[in-house]
């Protein structure tokens, strides 16, 4: 007598925790046919990026020249940030932002951010969300400034998750910024910004991806200018925010050294050493 066949169907949440398990080359092979695994790999934010790599930096055989399918003729591509295997690029208008992981060639394009600075200036940033589960995308936009006038700010903010922007509430910039890009770390997005001086730097920004609002950080009391034992100036150049082993991280340049300044305790002043 025949036995009956029994069709199992397997939850989508079931088919991510098997899919998390398999290797990168054999998750490839989904894309190249119509599949449900295929549609939970360009659907599901925890799929997008999931593998960390750990290679020392100075392994030159590790380094590869990487092909994309968004590059455009004539635009330059931006780095808007990198986590859990996921590149965020945007290309030189600031208009079009991709979502890519370089390990399975899953790539996703968001909407139009539909900011414009009109002359002014970016800052920007990726990340992931662990209170929710989700990656964003943070694109500020500050007006051109005449003297003594600036022309507003405007900010837009990608959940992964509903697939849209919303606008966000930005600091006033009284500030310039050495980089657009922001440095990820404790769920935020960090800025060193400076006054109009040179190089008189002045604090920190941050944008808590889970709060979803921009925050002060503690800056650390440094001076910067320091006199040698001839009582000459010897000026101090600080070279931006790194994370650091998940801790926020200063690189400060002498004329003979280099010296990394760590927060041991995030928001903590004291905690810099």
């Amino acid at each position: 007598m025949a036995m009956a066949r029994t069709v199992m169907t397997l939850s989508e949440d079931m088919i991510v925790e098997i899919l998390l398990r398999l290797p990168v080359k054999i998750l490839a092979r989904f894309r190249e046919r119509q599949s449900t695994p295929k549609k939970i790999l360009l659907s599901t934010p925890s799929m997008l990026g999931f593998i960390e790599i750990d290679v020392p930096f100075w392994d030159g055989s590790a380094v590869r020249d990487l092909f994309f399918r968004f590059k455009q003729r004539g635009r330059a591509v931006k780095m808007v940030g990198s986590c859990n295997g996921l590149v965020c690029v945007t290309l030189y208008n600031h208009k079009d932002f991709y979502i890519w992981n370089p390990s399975t060639g899953a790539q996703r394009k968001l909407p139009d951010p539909e900011v414009s600075p009109d002359g002014g200036t970016y800052k920007y940033g990726f990340g992931y969300d662990s209170s929710s589960g989700d990656y964003k995308v943070l694109v500020a936009s500050y007006g051109a400034r005449n003297p003594g006038h600036f022309l507003g700010s405007e900010g837009k903010l990608f959940s992964l998750k509903r697939n849209s922007w919303i606008r966000i509430q930005v600091l006033d910039n009284p500030y310039e910024s050495y980089y657009s890009a922001g440095i990820l770390c404790n769920g935020a997005l960090h800025w060193e910004v400076v006054l109009d001086e040179p190089y008189k730097c002045q604090m920190i920004i941050a944008f808590n991806l889970a709060e979803e609002k921009f925050i002060n950080v503690p800056y650390p009391s440094i001076p910067i200018e320091e006199y040698d034992e001839e009582e000459e100036v010897i000026d101090i150049c600080f070279d931006g925010l790194r994370n650091l082993g998940g801790r926020l991280c200063f690189t400060c340049y002498r004329p003979n050294f280099v010296e990394l300044l760590v927060m041991m305790e995030y928001g903590v002043q004291q905690s810099w050493e």
